[in-house]
């Protein structure tokens, strides 16, 4: 297919025939940006307001395309739960020989985040999340208005098109000037290039149990107003984790980064740097 206006990175060879197809800006420490799990989903469109801020100041952001998402692999027969995309993750911190990271997850990347801290826990030095899932069983997610409208989309036969991808971005979103006719083509390239097993099977771990295994500095972000995971999972967090710190935004959605970047961007590098 003729990308447009999908921008193109880099790839790493995971073996086994897999790659993933990430972003790269700066040097420094490596900090790994992992994108949401909706229709068209990638690690640039998702992070494009961050990272060449935080690589501005000192840091080395990936912004990887998760096994299903972007650019990277996707095969026909995999199951797309949080451990294939996970492992996927860890794979390509292995690839890129990183001894330690610091990872910054939305959503279905939040839950990837936690996940990877919790397997791997000497590998990871700080976490940053925003609205991540995970957080609770999937019946507390299921009745969020966009977590249904994203499966409904999954599940239609007659595939993505540029309207209903509109329709979810709309739930995504509190700002509705945010969606650009950019963003939804960037969107609708990568959606119809998406196996419908990339949602029929998705499946996130209920991570809430494990949360107090998390003793690196964790910054939970969340907005007020997110219609696809539930503003309660920050306390739900905090609760557990002792070296937490959670802010939410009124009249944000489930975009904290876009939403309120130059916000993000600042508490972000503060974060990273103290």
């Amino acid at each position: 297919m003729d990308f447009k206006a999908m921008q193109v990175g880099k790839f790493a060879d995971l073996g086994g025939g897999l790659k993933v197809h990430y972003h790269e800006r700066g040097s420094g420490k490596p900090v790994i940006f992992l994108h949401g799990g909706g229709q068209g989903a990638s690690g640039f469109s998702n992070w494009k307001q961050n990272l060449d801020y935080v690589a501005e100041h000192g840091y080395r952001a990936l912004a990887p395309d998760a096994l299903g998402y972007g650019l990277s692999s996707k095969p026909e027969e995999a199951t797309f739960n949080l451990s294939f995309i996970v492992d996927g993750l860890s794979k390509f911190i292995d690839a890129l020989d990183l001894s330690q990271v610091m990872v910054v997850g939305n959503s279905m990347g939040g839950a990837m985040a936690l996940k990877y801290a919790l397997d791997c826990p000497t590998k990871v030095a700080k976490v940053i999340v925003m609205g991540p899932a995970g957080i609770g069983d999937m019946s507390r997610y299921a009745a969020m208005p966009g977590i249904q409208m994203l499966f409904r989309l999954g599940q239609d036969p007659s595939g993505p098109t540029r309207e209903k991808l509109r329709q979810l971005f709309e739930l995504i979103v509190y700002d509705k000037h945010l969606l650009t006719d950019e963003l939804i083509e960037e969107r609708y390239e990568v959606a119809v290039t998406q196996p419908k097993r990339v949602f029929q099977t998705m499946q996130i771990d209920n991570l809430a149990p494990r949360l107090g295994e998390l003793k690196m500095p964790t910054l939970v972000l969340w907005g007020r107003d997110d219609k696809f995971c539930p503003v309660d999972g920050g306390m739900d967090i905090i609760r557990a984790c002792n070296r937490a710190r959670l802010v939410v935004f009124a009249q944000c959605g489930h975009w904290v980064q876009a939403e309120k970047a130059a916000e993000f961007n600042r508490l972000c590098v503060d974060f990273l740097q103290h």
